[in-house]
Parts: structure tokens; sequence; C-alpha cells
């Protein structure tokens, strides 16, 4: 299963869509229970913008989300630099 990715630029940082687009996952979170492995990451990107990573159960619980925010599917990232935004502290401890 693949994970999902979308790049923001500084300005749409900016602009608060960080915020708003975890407000979406929180609310697809809470709507499917709150699944263990759906998590949501971001990590810096050059030039002050950030890269969004939502898990593979993110396509089944939150596949409005992941359309509405263009993402595409990619293979898992290294953990090193992400921070969790959504979903439950421990995922880290399961996903490699």
């Amino acid at each position: 299963m693949s994970w999902y990715h979308v790049s923001l630029s500084p300005e749409e940082v900016a602009e608060g869509l960080v915020q708003e687009c975890s407000s979406d996952f929180s609310a697809a979170f809470t709507a499917a229970n709150a699944p263990r492995m759906m998590a949501f990451f971001q990590r810096e990107s050059q030039g002050g913008g950030l890269e969004l990573f939502f898990t593979p159960d993110c396509g089944e619980h939150a596949a409005s989300v992941l359309e509405k925010w263009n993402c595409s599917p990619c293979d898992p990232p290294p953990m090193a630099g992400l921070h969790l935004l959504g979903g439950f502290n421990e995922i880290t401890y399961y996903l490699y």
C-alpha cells in the first residue's frame, strides 16, 4: 500500500493551508473512529515550504482529504525529520 504526499509552497504555508489540511484530516480521523495506523506528518522542504505525508490507511479512511489536497501516491518517507500532525503518537513504532 502506498503512502500519499503533497508539497506546500512557502506562500501556501503562510496562508494557513497546513492548519486547514490538519482540520480536514482530524475530521476524517474522528469519523473513521481513530484507526491506529492512520496518521498525517509534515517535513520541512527547502525554501520554507512543507511536505505533507499521509499513511496508507488514509486511502481507505480519508480519500476525500487526499483528493481535496491533490495528494499523490509515494513510497514511505524516511522517518528522520518527520513530525506527526495527526494520529496516535505510537504510530512511529509500527510503521517500519
